[in-house]
């Protein structure tokens, strides 16, 4: 038998909570997926929604043409921001940027639009990993990230992506606390993209219950 600890302190003014967890089931399945560091740049042609072209700051980048990119950014309110699934064309220090690329990577989070021109983004490469996780099975999920990131588990119909919107801030699913599952299937698959600058892992955890 398998047991999952969490404890945590939270400090809200005079409140203070402690939270001790524990679940127990059969199993448990983790994986660390390693991303290249995120590389900095500017939109400087916004050809839509969906579609425009980042300046690089270095003109050593990375970027190859056709490769699958996200795109991060914080708006005016200072919240982070994040489209992903875009497949690269690059001259240059230029890459244009349009939506579409394959399994899972031409989803992005809805109603997401880019933001005005000229603003500074991050751009960050897709790094990938098959798994195998039955949902009816998890009754435990956690998730995090040094860096801000997201990763989306995918399978055969749905997604589900998980959004670390800053670093250090764990994503956390507990089967004792909710009604059901929020895996719309069985993954088969994880994409992560990195918004930190320095290369990081995407580290995600399931706990099963007992067959």
């Amino acid at each position: 038998m398998n047991t999952v600890r969490f404890t945590g302190t939270i400090q809200l003014g005079s409140i203070r909570i402690v939270a001790n967890l524990s679940r127990e089931g059969e199993g448990s399945e983790g994986w660390e997926i390693p991303m290249p560091a995120g590389q900095t740049g500017v939109l400087t042609t916004r050809g839509g929604d969906a579609a425009g072209t980042i300046t690089m700051d270095d003109e050593d980048h990375t970027i190859l043409s056709d490769d699958i990119l996200a795109v991060f950014w914080t708006d005016a309110d200072g919240k982070p921001c994040c489209m992903y699934g875009f497949t690269a064309t690059v001259n240059a220090d230029d890459v244009d940027i349009a939506l579409g690329g394959g399994d899972y990577e031409g989803e992005f989070p809805s109603g997401s639009v880019l933001p005005s021109q000229d603003t500074a983004v991050i751009v960050a490469l897709k790094t990938a990993r098959n798994i195998s996780v039955e949902a009816d099975d998890v009754n435990y999920i956690a998730a995090g990230c040094a860096s801000r990131a997201v990763g989306i588990l995918g399978e055969a119909a749905e997604i589900y992506p998980i959004n670390i919107p800053v670093p250090f801030a764990p994503v956390l699913w507990d089967a004792a606390s909710n009604t059901s599952t929020p895996l719309t299937g069985d993954p088969t698959k994880i994409v992560c993209y990195n918004a930190g600058l320095t290369d990081d892992y995407f580290q995600i955890g399931f706990s099963f219950l007992e067959d």
